[in-house]
């Protein structure tokens, strides 16, 4: 499978060559409800021009199957290309457009306004069900092209960044030990967490700085080619049920089970060495403990007991597991065992 280009600079002249290299004509425009109200959506409309068939702005919430699927194929109907600008909500909204149309397109361009999901790396997108994970993959669904353009994460408030960052380095440490990681993906996840864990709290408390702006914009989509090849394992799969059921930031959910995982895969192999490598932890205890202490050296609740989270829902939860990716994870599922680390964590 192809990788997508990237292009470095301002939005819209990139897009513009973009769009006149692949000779596209009819565009479809996909955007967060911030992006699309915005002075700068409206300067792209202009350049657009009569290319722009039409757009969508990205429902807030849960991107849920009942909304996307029933309005896909009269959303795309007529295009050949659809740029998507925004989180990997949005990326993922755009996705899930294409999939359900089973439309593929002569150019699709993914724009990251966050340095987090990885998702302009990736053919897949998540969706939901009311509360249940689902998993679209396709090939189409990976874009051809990437534009990180650093104005678009200046307004960005350190709470985001620090959210959209974590998750990025999370899905490093999961691809080095998952059970599908090849060469190739651990390399992309070691360059992409070694830049995450030594420049992220300097790119959230610098909001100006354009040069750790674009590094968060690669390491995102480095942790995104990763786990392209090697997919998630247990910390996202139980991520899901504290996004749907209790709407906590997915970034912020993987953050808070990635300690439950380093001492719950313990000892599990070279890719589990790999990860506490890359923390620059000796063992697992050491790893989780100092993984607590950098989420909360970034402003966040560092343990499910500070969210005022009890135990109790924890029958509950494993019943919402989302066993794909936890079948990726290097030990298996074992219930007892994983209660206990993660009271244990709690």
């Amino acid at each position: 499978m192809m990788t997508p280009a990237y292009r470095i600079g301002a939005v819209a002249p990139q897009l513009e060559q973009l769009l006149r290299g692949a000779a596209a004509e009819k565009v479809l425009l996909v955007g967060g409800g911030h992006f699309i109200r915005s002075a700068a959506a409206a300067d792209l409309r202009t350049r657009l021009g009569d290319r722009l068939v039409s757009g969508f702005e990205v429902p807030a919430g849960l991107l849920q199957q009942s909304v996307l699927e029933p309005v896909a194929a009269a959303m795309t109907a007529g295009i050949d290309s659809v740029i998507v600008i925004g989180g990997g909500r949005s990326i993922d909204c755009a996705k899930a457009l294409l999939y359900y149309a089973r439309k593929e397109t002569r150019l699709f361009v993914a724009v990251p306004t966050t340095a987090g999901s990885g998702s302009d790396a990736t053919s897949f997108a998540v969706v939901y069900r009311g509360t249940e994970k689902i998993s679209l993959e396709h090939p189409a669904l990976l874009p051809h092209a990437v534009v990180w353009d650093v104005e678009l994460l200046r307004g960005l408030p350190a709470r985001q960044r620090a959210l959209s960052g974590l998750d990025a380095l999370a899905q490093c440490v999961e691809a080095l030990w998952s059970r599908r990681a090849t060469p190739a993906s651990s390399v992309r996840a070691w360059e992409a967490g070694s830049w995450l864990r030594a420049n992220l709290p300097a790119f959230v408390r610098e909001p100006g700085n354009d040069d750790l702006a674009l590094g968060a914009l690669y390491a995102a989509h480095g942790s995104g080619a990763a786990i392209q090849q090697s997919r998630t394992t247990g910390a996202h799969a139980l991520s899901y049920y504290l996004t749907a059921v209790h709407g906590i930031d997915h970034g912020h959910a993987v953050a808070l089970l990635l300690p439950v995982f380093l001492r719950y895969n313990t000892a599990s192999g070279a890719g589990y060495d790999s990860a506490l490598q890359l923390l620059g932890a000796a063992n697992g205890e050491e790893a989780a403990s100092g993984w607590q202490a950098f989420v909360a050296g970034l402003g966040l609740a560092a343990r499910l007991s500070d969210l005022g989270l009890s135990p109790r829902c924890i029958p509950e939860w494993f019943t919402h597991i989302n066993a794909e990716r936890f079948a990726n994870n290097p030990v298996p599922f074992r219930a007892a065992e994983l209660e206990a680390v993660l009271r244990a964590t709690w």
